[in-house]
């Protein structure tokens, strides 16, 4: 009994999956179009998730470039694998930022070299001053944005149709997707809908259905300010003087204003115009004084008296003398001066004991004025020289 209990369960398993298999396969035999269709919408979209994720922001791509080697002709990712010429394209849209602060001087060498070492340095060349000129892109490195270069070759305008008719098959799809829905919701509803549903089966979407609607751009401008510093001056008008110096008046920057008119496409901004260029607060020079000289030393050639040769006027006296003579041995015994002729001869002719001789003697010098200096020639310092602080 147990063996036959067995056989039955199998039996009765085998039979279901066969049910359940015919009705999976019934629902495919009423429109295998439909099915078909389903699933190349699931797989394009798909795709369209993998062109997403292959554009990716400046600051992932400057983070990834840290991790990328050159080994010969070769360019090895960090995760150790070669990149593709599309990959390499991608890292040499960096070189369209001339900011070093964004992507740096070796940054762009390491850059060149990559390009270089894939393509050859002269298509290499080519492809980075491509990227060079290209003002858009450049804009949305800056702003850390999701780069696609502006700058289509053939291969990208052919990478862009692609995508196009991914979007536009899954877009489709889901417009499949949805009539298929609308289908049945009516054959449950209406009988009669059925019907027409039925009559619909198999036929394909006319081209007036299919075509994907453009939209018109949307264009905006904005005013938008940006603030920057006016650097102060030194003046320092007697610098060439190298006196000693000191601060005046400390410098002080002043702030400028620039307008732009922005121009933003669908939300994105495409680029600038300066309207204005304004001075809010102009800047305070700084102002360094020095102490120079402004009166120099005068000097004068003059005749002065010189006080170690003084001048005097002599005053002289007229003298008669008397000279007195021994009697006997006639030896001069003494001699007298007098100052008038007259008691020069009253000695004289009254001496008794003496022989006596009288007459004019030299004049005697009894006195002397000063009068006065000689005079010498010498430089003479009238004026001394004078210092300010001027600036």
């Amino acid at each position: 009994m147990k063996k036959l209990w067995k056989k039955i369960l199998v039996v009765t398993l085998v039979i279901a999956m066969m049910i359940i298999g015919l009705v999976c396969c019934g629902k495919n035999w009423g429109n295998p179009d439909e099915s078909n269709e389903t699933t190349n919408v699931v797989q394009k979209k798909d795709e369209v998730k993998d062109v997403k994720k292959r554009v990716r922001e400046a600051s992932e791509l400057i983070e990834s470039l840290k991790g990328v080697e050159v080994k010969g002709d070769k360019v090895i990712g960090e995760d150790g694998k070669e990149l593709s010429k599309n990959e390499v394209k991608e890292i040499a849209k960096l070189y369209a930022s001339k900011d070093e602060k964004i992507v740096s001087k070796s940054d762009r060498e390491k850059i060149e070299n990559i390009v270089n070492a894939t393509f050859g340095k002269e298509e290499g060349s080519k492809i980075l001053n491509e990227y060079k000129m290209d003002k858009k892109l450049e804009e949305k490195i800056k702003e850390d944005k999701p780069i696609e270069d502006s700058v289509k070759t053939s291969k990208a305008k052919d990478g862009e149709t692609s995508k196009a008719n991914v979007t536009s098959e899954a877009n489709k799809g889901d417009k499949a997707e949805k009539e298929s829905k609308t289908s049945e919701s009516k054959k449950s509803n209406d009988g009669k809908n059925e019907a027409v549903v039925g009559d619909n089966k198999g036929k394909k979407p006319s081209a007036s259905t299919t075509k994907p609607t453009t939209k018109k751009d949307v264009v905006e401008y904005k005013n938008e300010s940006e603030r920057y510093n006016i650097n102060f001056k030194t003046v320092d008008n007697y610098a060439s003087s190298g006196g000693e110096s000191r601060v005046y008046q400390a410098g002080k920057n002043g702030v400028g204003e620039k307008v732009y008119k922005v121009k933003y496409v669908n939300g994105v901004r495409q680029g600038r115009e300066l309207v204005s260029d304004n001075t809010v607060t102009a800047p305070q020079n700084k102002i360094v004084e020095r102490y120079v000289k402004v009166q120099d030393e005068k000097w004068e050639t003059r005749e002065v008296e010189d006080k170690n040769k003084p001048i005097y006027e002599e005053k002289w006296a007229d003298r008669w003398f008397v000279n007195y003579y021994d009697v006997e041995t006639s030896e001069l015994v003494n001699t007298k001066y007098f100052y008038s002729a007259g008691d020069a001869f009253n000695a004289y002719s009254t001496e008794e004991n003496y022989r006596v001789a009288w007459g004019t003697a030299d004049p005697e010098m009894v006195g002397r004025d000063l009068i006065g200096y000689e005079k010498t020639v010498q430089n003479i310092k009238v004026q001394d020289a004078k210092y300010e602080w001027r600036h």
